[in-house]
């Protein structure tokens, strides 16, 4: 075995490794007498709440994917990111979303444009986290009021320019170019713009606008599925400072050093609700809960993929992907 592949397996070890720590700290046993406190009409209710954060991922997909002229409806965004779901079971960060891939392809989209409709979607969907995020930090560092929405600007433009610096500087010449036509058995066709103005511009503000906007709702309907599920677990936390908090948390377990965000998620929790008083163990049974209720759709992406099995999605050409450190769903993205 490679040392490089060596290296990537070990880096994905890290969360694992965070989180097996922190459960030691940790009463198990009142964790999961605590999870199973949980009424179970909430239970439903919030399991029902993954269908429309799905629906509407997808849909604010589509529309990014209209922009580039490829054929998508909503039922086949949906899809994919059941399937995406699914593989980021197996695959650190956000690189479960590389499904998506070969599955535009396979319903014959450009390969390059279908790449730049992901991309796209991943950093308008990082928007609205990303920015929580940093009101997270300014809460966290007690930024004073009058310099803090100046402290607060200037790290949102140099987070976002770093960012988009980080992508083109890696992802773009490392991964996608040499990776991709080994694992989609073909070129990029033609000259595939990478620049931020051309790719936006080729959208049109009109669906910027509109992809934000369904970024927003996203992440409010994901931040109220949490607040319910906290509150069913006793914890009367405000809902803005939840929102912080996943806020925070979707930045940092977009690092590729775990499976699912696991270990990172529970650190950044456990820091923010500690500092208000929760307990630690309901802090993990909270983190848990909600990382299984919104890993349903991975239940569907398995039905689908059984259905039609266009790709591995345990393709060690996926697992290998170079990585870097990105922001989304960076994504519940969350979502």
């Amino acid at each position: 075995m490679k040392y490089s592949r060596l290296l990537k397996m070990a880096a994905r070890l890290i969360g694992i490794i965070l989180f097996i720590y922190i459960l030691m700290g940790v009463d198990i046993q009142r964790m999961i007498i605590a999870t199973f406190s949980i009424s179970p009409f909430i239970m439903v209710v919030l399991i029902l709440t993954v269908l429309p954060i799905m629906i509407l991922r997808g849909v604010r997909w589509q529309v990014v994917a209209e922009g580039l002229d490829l054929n998508l409806n909503t039922m086949e965004s949906t899809k994919a990111l059941c399937m995406a779901q699914l593989a980021s079971l197996v695959i650190p960060g956000n690189f479960g979303d590389l499904i998506r891939i070969p599955y535009m392809k396979h319903r014959g989209n450009r390969v390059d444009r279908s790449i730049i409709s992901i991309l796209l979607d991943s950093m308008l969907g990082a928007v609205v986290p990303f920015t929580f995020g940093i009101f997270a930090m300014a809460i966290i560092l007690e930024f004073s009021i009058t310099i803090e929405l100046i402290i607060i600007a200037s790290i949102w433009i140099a987070g976002c320019y770093i960012f988009y610096r980080i992508i083109r500087a890696t992802l773009w010449p490392r991964f996608m170019q040499a990776r991709l036509n080994r694992l989609m058995k073909e070129g990029i066709r033609g000259r595939a713009f990478f620049t931020l103005p051309s790719m936006l511009k080729s959208i049109g503000s009109i669906r910027i606008a509109l992809s934000l906007i369904l970024a927003l709702l996203l992440f409010v309907l994901y931040v109220t599925q949490a607040y319910i599920l906290a509150h069913a677990l006793g914890m009367l936390v405000e809902w803005t400072y939840l929102a912080f908090t996943l806020g925070l948390a979707t930045i940092i377990i977009a690092i590729p050093v775990t499976i699912q965000g696991l270990g990172l998620r529970e650190g950044v929790l456990l820091f923010m609700l500690t500092q208000i008083g929760f307990d630690p163990v309901l802090i993990i049974s909270f983190s848990l809960t909600l990382m299984i209720i919104n890993l349903s759709p991975a239940i569907a992406g398995f039905i689908i993929w059984i259905k039609n099995p266009f790709v591995d999605i345990t393709d060690q050409e996926i697992q290998d992907a170079e990585v870097i450190i990105p922001s989304d769903r960076l994504l519940y993205e969350a979502g």
